[in-house]
């Protein structure tokens, strides 16, 4: 339906209308004020238009821009920006550095702290166990070889924080050597000898090895005081 223009009696006609009278004096003002209307409304229209229009046009390479860029890449770097960020702070911290640097220095510590809790020290490795059974009985009962007890006894004497001599609780000369501590372990000889600290004092833990025809012991090291020995000796042979 076309648009209506009010004239000057009032009454609404159409554009054609007063274009067709625009040579009438009496219609002549109406049809330039219905034309200037009409291109004033056409204008503004047309400026809508190319507004909605351009509009709508980079809205649609926004859409397909987003469709061709892959968000897997962009999620992957920023994880990596923030694992590289969270690096820098773990290895910027004093603190982590501190920590991290804690447990070498324990571990350092018991090995000084247990050099210097056995100088001058006397200590025996028995054997406890022979293929799980107790290592006396099974000397007893021929499942260990004979005197398997007596002859596998080492005493020793720590000399210094490096040094240590053994021998054998039946005799026989003193063997001088150096043992080493290393983590959580005592090593004289063959002998590896788990321990822990416990502030100054020293708990040694059993532990078991291979003999030369595969059978298991069982060792313990404890503290060796020779009196004592000696007495315990007179009192088995009596």
């Amino acid at each position: 339906m076309a648009k209506k223009y009010r004239g000057h009696n009032g009454a609404l006609h159409s554009y054609e209308f007063y274009q067709e009278r625009k040579n009438d004096p009496m219609w002549h003002d109406d049809f330039i004020e219905v034309r200037r209307i009409k291109r004033r409304t056409s204008l503004v229209e047309a400026i809508v238009v190319v507004a909605l229009v351009v509009f709508g046009v980079g809205m649609y390479g926004i859409v397909e821009k987003n469709k061709q860029t892959p968000a897997a890449p962009i999620a992957s770097s920023s994880s990596s920006s923030a694992q590289s960020e969270s690096s820098k702070e773990v290895q910027s911290s004093p603190e982590a550095s501190k920590e991290s640097s804690q447990p070498q220095k324990q571990e350092t510590g018991d090995s000084d702290r247990l050099k210097s809790f056995l100088t001058g020290k006397s200590y025996k490795i028995v054997p406890i166990l022979y293929d799980g059974i107790n290592a006396n009985q099974a000397a007893h009962t021929n499942k260990a070889p004979q005197n398997f007890v007596e002859n596998s006894i080492k005493i020793l004497n720590f000399v210094d924080e490096t040094t240590v001599t053994t021998k054998s609780v039946n005799g026989g000369q003193d063997s001088k050597e150096n043992y080493q501590v290393s983590d959580s372990t005592l090593t004289i000889g063959s002998f590896n000898v788990p321990y822990q600290m416990h502030d100054n004092d020293a708990e040694f833990k059993t532990w078991t090895s291979k003999d030369q025809d595969g059978h298991t012991v069982t060792w313990k090291m404890e503290p060796y005081h020779e009196n004592n020995q000696q007495h315990n000796h007179h009192h088995d042979h009596d």
